[in-house]
C-alpha cells in the first residue's frame, strides 16, 4: 500500500469547486508503447471541506471488481487571495464574496486495497500516483 505523504497549496479554488483525485498505477513504456493504468477515482465535494477542512478516508470509484480501495487525504483552506494581493485567514472574514479566490493546502497520505496492476511471471511491481486538481483549472493539478 503506497505511503505519499505529499502535500501541495494550491491557488484559484473558489467557493463551491470540488476536487478530484485519480489514482493510477505507472506503467514502464516499451518502444512509446503502453499507458498508466487507472486505479480508481474519487472527487470531494466543497461541502466536506469548506470553511472547517476535511481529514479522512475517501471511497475510490471504479477500483476494480471485489476492491475496496481508500484514499486518505487532508484539505485545508488557507486564506482568501484579495484583490489587494493581501491574504487572511479564511475563517476571519464572513463577509467576503463567494467569487474570492482561495488558496487551499491539500494533502495526500496513502492509499489501501489497491489493486494489483501490474503483472509479470514472477510477480508483478505497482508504482501508484495520485493526480489532484480542482476540474477546469489546470494550475492547480499536481502528481505525487
Amino acid at each position: 500500500d503506497p505511503v505519499w505523504n505529499h502535500e501541495q497549496v494550491v491557488s484559484g479554488y473558489s467557493k463551491g469547486d470540488p476536487i478530484s483525485f485519480h489514482v493510477w498505477d505507472k506503467d514502464v513504456k516499451i518502444m512509446g508503447i503502453g499507458t498508466d493504468d487507472p486505479l480508481g477515482h474519487v472527487s470531494l465535494t466543497s461541502e466536506q471541506f469548506n470553511p472547517g477542512g476535511f481529514d479522512g478516508e475517501l471511497t475510490l470509484l471504479e477500483a476494480g471488481k471485489g476492491h475496496n480501495a481508500i484514499l486518505h487525504v487532508k484539505v485545508e483552506p488557507i486564506g482568501l487571495n484579495l484583490a489587494s494581493g493581501n491574504t487572511m485567514a479564511a475563517t476571519s472574514s464572513t463577509s467576503t464574496s463567494n467569487q474570492s479566490l482561495r488558496h487551499l493546502r491539500i494533502e495526500v497520505e496513502k492509499a489501501r486495497g489497491l489493486r494489483a496492476a501490474d503483472w509479470a511471471i514472477f510477480g508483478g511491481k505497482s508504482d501508484p500516483y495520485c493526480v489532484v486538481e480542482v476540474p477546469g483549472k489546470s494550475h492547480t493539478k499536481f502528481k505525487t
